[in-house]
């Protein structure tokens, strides 16, 4: 297939630059559109370590271990969320991670005898709450200074949403933030107040209800995880399309599921600049060589 260069948006004027058939443009929002701030990690696991172990904490090792309990914490719920589509929200992951700092508590001796354990009277609410201050004062950073810009045209020609698993930080908190970020969409869909998570069908399905839909595979839907977003979308009959980040010096595999041929690799699109020309120089967008898998397979 021949490579389409990247084109500037305003030479295709105020009309669909896209296959004709595409009615929906959907978005994944972590690692698509925004990449997480350093600051908020840095001042959540402050606070974290100061609410739950400065009264009862003796080792020298606090910092390390919060650090390690969060993101071992972080990495067993997002594997679950993500592959099998189970909402897990702000409190339960609180919990795994009090679960993950008392195990490495335990192995931090001091003398003969392990750490005071973590008791089961933290207040989860109190956490909860002052996570979501310190994330609405260290907002996440966009992946790319054109995004804004990006998201804004392709709104001035169909409908736009974006479709996000939350974890610590809810929808509704999303809600807040996005604007300040100068991201909007014309369709939120956040998998704590749906009840489920990507790639349960459950998270697609508003996609599916916005007037002017006459067709699944008339949706195009962004996003940067193969289970939560590529098979997700595709189990339903949405258009999915793999955005491929470079991620700690390694890309991430594909299995041929979408619709650019990167020159140098797999199937992928690196740039959400590239959607317009992805979309008019490639049938593969609308054409599977898979048929529809059950979603008991996904």
């Amino acid at each position: 297939m021949e490579i389409v260069k990247d084109t500037e948006l305003h030479l295709f004027g105020l009309h669909n630059p896209f296959h004709e058939s595409v009615e929906v443009l959907s978005f994944d929002i972590w690692n698509t559109l925004l990449t997480r701030n350093a600051e908020f990690s840095r001042l959540r696991n402050e606070f974290l370590r100061n609410f739950l172990l400065a009264p009862n904490y003796h080792t020298d090792h606090g910092a390390h271990i919060v650090n390690t309990a969060v993101k071992t914490a972080n990495l067993l719920v997002d594997a679950i969320q993500e592959t099998q589509g189970v909402q897990i929200g702000p409190e339960a992951r609180i919990h795994v991670i009090v679960d993950q700092l008392n195990l490495l508590l335990d192995l931090d001796k001091v003398g003969p005898e392990a750490a005071q354990q973590i008791d089961a009277n933290y207040n989860v609410d109190a956490i909860v709450e002052c996570i979501n201050v310190i994330f609405m004062h260290n907002l996440p950073t966009l992946i790319n200074i054109k995004v804004i810009d990006t998201i804004n045209f392709y709104r001035s020609l169909l409908p736009v949403a974006f479709v996000s698993n939350t974890g610590l930080i809810s929808g509704a908190v999303m809600r807040k933030a996005l604007p300040l970020l100068g991201l909007e969409a014309d369709h939120y869909v956040f998998s704590d107040e749906i009840g489920e998570a990507k790639p349960r069908p459950s998270m697609f399905a508003p996609l599916l209800a916005i007037p002017g839909v006459t067709k699944e595979a008339n949706i195009v839907h962004i996003g940067d995880n193969l289970i939560a977003d590529v098979q997700g979308a595709q189990a339903v009959g949405i258009t999915p399309l793999y955005f491929l980040i470079q991620n700690q010096g390694y890309l991430k595999p594909l299995d041929g599921n979408v619709a650019w041929q990167n020159p140098d690799g797999p199937v992928s699109i690196q740039n959400l600049s590239w959607l317009e020309d992805v979309i008019r120089a490639s049938s593969a967008c609308f054409t599977s060589a898979k048929p529809r898998p059950p979603y008991d397979q996904i």
